[in-house]
C-alpha cells in the first residue's frame, strides 16, 4: 500500500504488490478512477467500451483483469479464468443485444506482440455477414528456428518441463471414459 495514496496495485507477480503510483497503466487507471463506458464490472474482471477512435465495430468491448498483469504469460489462473469467462458472458451478450452472428476474440500479449497497452486485455469485436471486416491476421512471421528439432517436439518438451504434475495425455483421457 502506498503511504501518499493509501491505494494498492494488484498483484503483478505471486507474493508482490505495486502501488498505483508506481504503476503508469492506462487500464489500472480507468479500473481505480471509474472513468469508462462499462458494460460490467465484476470481482476479478471488467468489460469496457475502447475509446471511439479504436473502436473496430459497434459493440467492440475490452475484457481485463482487475489486477494488473503484462498478459496472458503473467497472469494468475483466478484473473485469467474470471478475464475468460467474461470473454463469453460478453460474446454472448454481443449476439443477444446487439444481434452479432459471431465474435472475434483478439489478443497481444509479450513484447514483441505490438500490444498497445502493457496489461492484459481481450478485445471482443461483433461480427454480422455485412459489415465487410476481416479480423483475422493476414500477415506470417518470417522468423526462422535454427534447430533441426521439430516445432511440436520443442513445445511439449517445453510444456512438460512447466506443467509435469498438469499432463494429460489421449490415453489418460480414453481411460477415464471407459
Amino acid at each position: 500500500m502506498s503511504e501518499q495514496s493509501g491505494k494498492v496495485a494488484p498483484v503483478t507477480e505471486p507474493g508482490r504488490l505495486r502501488t498505483l503510483d508506481d504503476v503508469e497503466c492506462a487500464f489500472c487507471d480507468l479500473i481505480h478512477t471509474g472513468d469508462a463506458k462499462w458494460v460490467t464490472q465484476e470481482e476479478h474482471a471488467v468489460a469496457f467500451l475502447p475509446l471511439a477512435h479504436g473502436t473496430l465495430a459497434p459493440g467492440h468491448t475490452l475484457v481485463v483483469p482487475r489486477a494488473h498483469s503484462d498478459g496472458i504469460l503473467d497472469t494468475g489462473d483466478v484473473a485469467f479464468a474470471a478475464v475468460m469467462g467474461l470473454v463469453r458472458r460478453v460474446s454472448r451478450s454481443l449476439v443477444e443485444g446487439l444481434g452479432a452472428e459471431g465474435v472475434v476474440i483478439l489478443n497481444a500479449s509479450g513484447p514483441a506482440s505490438g500490444r498497445s497497452v502493457d496489461h492484459l486485455h481481450l478485445h471482443v469485436v461483433p461480427c454480422w455477414h455485412d459489415d465487410e471486416a476481416t479480423f483475422w491476421p493476414s500477415d506470417r512471421s518470417t522468423h526462422v528456428l535454427l534447430d533441426t528439432e521439430p516445432v511440436h517436439d520443442k513445445i511439449a518438451t517445453a510444456y512438460q518441463r512447466l506443467y509435469s504434475r498438469a499432463s494429460w495425455t489421449r490415453s489418460n483421457h480414453v481411460a477415464a471414459k471407459t
